[in-house]
């Protein structure tokens, strides 16, 4: 790659030559940051690669097994089998609780499957937990319209079927237009208000809350001064270099056509680092002249590249979903480490894979059914109310 050179004949040109060798300084770490991240991309996937040939085939018979005592324990809800309410409690929250495990890891298991479980314990709770679903049906609406009528005043009119359909349905959007509704339906009845209603609507929609951070502000406005003589500068001095109607071979001509295009994309972007990166590669290693504001600017607006390219490394490790997930388990210095790693978590999966086989196979009455239901901890995450809302 070229090397830029930056400099301009100032009275205080040491000032000015520490400013330009502080952005090639800058610049060649970018390329370093860069580099960096292609190798951790490339890191992070070929470990998945192997965890997918590997462990992958493990974790999914562990996950059907997984589905298979889920099934199990649901056939002992049949109307055939004789527990007490208390005992059909704890199986819905046991069960509640295994099918939420199971969503958490859906690339486990065959998705047909596990929606059928999750449709199957459905329609049991809508069985036998009718009354008890009514009775949380009608606090939440009781409880919803006591705020109504506490905000709104007690002549308030409220649809009750309608406010009853939607928190059936549970669906958010409905009961925002329900929502909707009713307000339109009270400042209908209490004209007088809506001027007061929109006025404290108006306070929010104007209300700016700042999502963005400093550095995001500056990049902003360091983008917007580029889109001065400075970047037409630059723009200018790569087009005449790469136009392809300065080419005869026609292989080249089209690929100095691609290349002409991304750099109007970044010029039309205000894409200062692109232009930069280009101005390096394609343009002889030759003095170009800056004034001092724009080395200022080019130096911060590099400074953030790194710190952007720093939280994409972060990223790269930490936010990829299952990759991450599988990055943070298996990742070690060497192969053979990775390789011990794994052959250690397959033996905890065969492990755990053969007491839920056990587990089901004991399990084959309601006497033992209950006796495991009450040796379960409390429940804390998961309660009936959680099967209907």
């Amino acid at each position: 790659m070229n090397q830029i050179l930056l400099k301009r004949h100032f009275p205080h040109k040491e000032h000015t030559e520490s400013q330009a060798d502080t952005i090639r300084f800058l610049w060649n770490k970018i390329k370093q940051y860069e580099q960096r991240n292609q190798k951790a991309e490339l890191k992070v996937d070929r470990l998945y690669q192997e965890y997918e040939q590997i462990v992958l085939p493990h974790e999914k018979k562990l996950a059907d097994i997984r589905c298979l005592r889920v099934k199990h324990f649901m056939s002992f809800l049949s109307n055939k089998c004789d527990l007490n309410s208390k005992d059909r409690e704890s199986l819905f929250e046991y069960l509640e609780s295994q099918l939420h495990f199971l969503y958490d890891f859906p690339f486990f298991c065959n998705p047909e499957t596990l929606s059928s479980l999750a449709e199957d314990l459905d329609n049991y709770a809508e069985k036998y937990f009718a009354k008890k679903k009514q009775k949380i049906l009608d606090k939440a609406c009781n409880d919803f319209k006591k705020m109504l009528k506490a905000t709104l005043g007690d002549d308030i009119e409220l649809p009750h079927n309608e406010i009853r359909d939607t928190f059936r349905s549970g669906n958010e959007n409905d009961l925002v237009n329900l929502i909707e509704g009713i307000k339109d339906a009270y400042l209908e009845k209490h004209p007088e208000e809506k001027e007061d209603w929109e006025n404290s609507e108006r306070d929010w929609a104007d209300f700016e809350f700042n999502y963005y951070q400093e550095g995001e502000e500056q990049g902003t406005k360091i983008t917007e001064i580029f889109r001065g003589s400075e970047l037409n500068k630059i723009y200018k001095r790569i087009a005449n270099v790469i136009h392809p109607d300065k080419e005869t071979d026609l292989a080249k001509k089209a690929e100095k056509h691609q290349i002409m295009q991304l750099l109007s994309i970044a010029k039309k972007k205000g894409d200062v680092v692109t232009l930069i990166s280009m101005y390096s590669q394609y343009v002889s290693d030759e003095a170009y002249e800056f004034d001092s504001e724009t080395l200022l600017h080019i130096n911060h607006l590099l400074e953030m590249r790194l710190r952007e390219l720093n939280l994409t490394h972060q990223d790269i490790f930490n936010r990829q979903g299952v990759k991450s997930y599988v990055w943070k388990i298996f990742s070690a210095s060497s192969k053979k480490k990775i390789k011990e790693k794994m052959s250690e978590y397959i033996e905890e999966i065969k492990i755990e894979a053969n007491n839920v086989d056990k587990e089901i196979k004991k399990i084959d009455s309601i006497k033992r059914l209950k006796k495991f239901l009450r040796s379960l901890p409390a429940h804390d995450s998961y309660c009936i109310d959680s099967l209907f809302f």
